[in-house]
């Protein structure tokens, strides 16, 4: 009786020690995919900052062409009155 007790013991260890190991082996599995994960978001994250900094630049380039624009419009529309007002 006491050497079945003691089997069924040793059996029950063994068999949470394997348990144990399949936690650990599917943690650390677990940690690597994290590591993933964070990384594609770190670089997902720097695309996204790269694009709004490529966007900043393209509307500032967009607002200095309108400037000169309205700047030769207005000159145009100045000439235009000047010629008008001479003939």
């Amino acid at each position: 009786a006491v050497e079945a007790a003691a089997a069924r013991a040793a059996a029950s260890r063994d068999a949470a020690r394997e348990e144990l190991q399949r936690c650990g082996a599917e943690l650390l599995e677990a940690q690597e995919h994290t590591q993933t994960a964070l990384a594609i978001a770190e670089r997902h994250a720097n695309e996204r900052d790269d694009a709004l900094r490529t966007a900043a630049e393209l509307r500032a380039a967009l607002e200095r062409v309108r400037g000169k624009e309205e700047a030769e419009r207005r000159a145009l529309a100045a000439r235009a009155e000047t010629a008008e007002a001479a003939a």
